[in-house]
């Protein structure tokens, strides 16, 4: 099974690589390709240097009895705004003119999401003729406070293709909600594993769609790093803060938890409390709290082996001891 994966695995992978070493920037995204197996974990490059000054930092690397770098050049942002912060301007929405009536006041028919902190709605903006998705946090969540501002601060600075666009928000009536994009093929998490957690999991993504969708996440998660000033930390990289377009193209969203790192700071990590979701933990920071963008690349491993593998990063359906991805692939791995 692991090889007919693998199979699929290679030349998606080699697609995306530049395979000279001099075309290996900081901040690019590796993986190494062995004979046996991949180091598929890509938090093995050390930011700060070159190729040549790689290193294993997590106990969950894949590993192959032969190894040959590869670098994402195809990441490197060429957007319009390189290394620069840009500062947007949010509307803010009115809850009784606006935002309850583009709800029909908050009606459960109308969601689409569900998340930590509260619902998702499909909503409709009457004078601006506008489908956008309303995201309504719980009034009782302190944490879902803090995280509604950071993602207002953090998206006020953002723009990029692969990255989720925040229109405006509320907070008034003692409401805080979030109105973005309305992107309408929901997350990749929905197209690879289905609604409702079937027994079985089926895609109908081709690996053409998922080569571009992986491309676009890699190009989003590159921008947030290295494509401002700021150096944005995302800190919940998952197959379900991933958005599809109406042409299946991929958007970066859910910023609750970002943080921001100076990227010409010597100190390459922050220190900070363990958040992030189970099944996408970079066992370093998990371990000693230092938050990296390596922490990001991380869980973006483990996003490519759902998308290649077809299981998610936590499958409840199976026994306990393989329950996790990379411990399932590392044990595939180990058997051939």
């Amino acid at each position: 099974m692991f090889n007919l994966v693998f199979f699929f695995l290679y030349p998606l992978l080699c697609t995306l690589a530049v395979h000279s070493a001099d075309n290996y920037l900081t901040g690019d995204i590796a993986i190494n390709c062995g004979s046996t197996g991949i180091s598929t974990a890509f938090n093995n490059k050390e930011w700060t240097g070159d190729i040549t000054e790689s290193k294993s930092t997590s106990s969950l690397v894949i590993k192959g009895s032969s190894t040959a770098s590869t670098a994402f050049h195809n990441f490197v942002s060429t957007d319009p705004i390189p290394y620069k912060t840009a500062r947007i301007s949010f509307q803010q929405f009115s809850h009784t003119f606006q935002v309850s009536p583009a709800t029909e006041n908050f009606n459960d028919a109308l969601v689409i999401g569900r998340g930590r902190f509260g619902k998702v709605y499909r909503g409709f903006i009457s004078k601006e003729q506008k489908i956008v998705a309303i995201k309504r946090l719980k009034s009782n969540s302190r944490q879902g406070a803090r995280e509604f501002w950071t993602e207002v601060e953090t998206l006020s600075k953002l723009q990029h293709t692969n990255i989720i666009s925040l229109i405006g928000y509320c907070n008034e009536c003692q409401e805080m909600i979030l109105l973005y994009e309305y992107v309408p093929n929901g997350t990749l998490a929905d197209n690879l594993f289905g609604l409702g957690g079937e027994s079985d999991y089926h895609s109908s993504l081709s690996w053409e769609q998922r080569l571009r969708i992986c491309t676009g996440v890699g190009r989003g998660l590159d921008y947030l790093h290295t494509g401002t000033d700021l150096g944005i930390i995302h800190r919940d990289i998952k197959a379900s803060n991933i958005l599809l377009d109406e042409n299946l193209e991929s958007k970066i969203s859910d910023f609750g938890l970002a943080k921001a790192r100076k990227r010409n700071r010597v100190q390459s990590y922050v220190s900070t409390n363990v958040k992030g979701t189970f099944g996408y933990f970079d066992p370093d920071y998990f371990r000693t709290r230092r938050l990296t963008r390596k922490s990001d690349t991380y869980a973006f491993g483990v996003v490519l082996l759902e998308v290649l593998c077809g299981r998610p990063a936590l499958d409840r359906r199976v026994k306990e001891d393989e329950q996790g991805l990379t411990i399932w692939a590392q044990d595939c791995i180990a058997k051939e």
